[in-house]
Parts: structure tokens; C-alpha cells; sequence
């Protein structure tokens, strides 16, 4: 199994709206939701360190995050924005 993830380095904190980010199921090949993390989560936002977006506003990192700002109907979230192109790159996956 061959994998290869090339992450830019991350921006300062800000705040986005929630429904502003998006989520694309195909940079997560081998996703798994927890909806005890999400639930974990939920009960205390304040303290979750920020999700990680690319320049498109695509979830790089911190899907139970956002999922659980979106149980709890928050308005927006911290984030951490990528300054360059993510690249996954994913051979011989299975």
C-alpha cells in the first residue's frame, strides 16, 4: 500500500460559517463517522481546536468537528486555512 499526503501549512485562526464548508467524500476514501465523537464534541465546543479548509473551503480536517457544530446549529466555526493546494495522492490503497 503505497499513500502519499502532501499538506501545505496552515494560516492563522479565523471564524466561517458553517454551511460555508464543504465536504467532498472522495478525499476521504476510508472515512468513518463516529456519532460518539460527534456527541462528544457537541457537548463542548468552545474547547475543539479548529478545522483545517483548503482555498475552496473543501474540510481537509475536523469532520466530527464540523459535524458537531452543525448538530448544535452553530453559526460558524474556527477555522484554519491551508495557503496552498492540498494534494492526496493514493495508490495500491487496498
Amino acid at each position: 500500500m503505497t499513500a502519499t499526503v502532501a499538506v501545505a501549512e496552515a494560516a492563522a485562526v479565523v471564524e466561517i460559517n458553517v454551511s460555508d464548508v464543504v465536504f467532498r467524500q472522495e478525499l476521504y476514501p476510508d472515512f468513518r463517522h463516529s456519532p460518539a465523537i460527534v456527541q462528544r464534541y457537541a457537548e463542548d465546543l468552545e474547547c475543539m481546536p479548529p478545522i483545517v479548509v483548503n482555498q475552496y473551503n473543501e474540510l481537509i480536517d475536523g469532520w466530527h468537528r464540523w459535524t458537531a457544530h452543525k448538530s448544535r446549529n452553530a453559526e460558524t466555526i474556527r477555522l484554519s486555512s491551508c495557503t496552498q493546494p492540498v494534494m492526496r495522492v493514493f495508490s495500491s490503497w487496498r
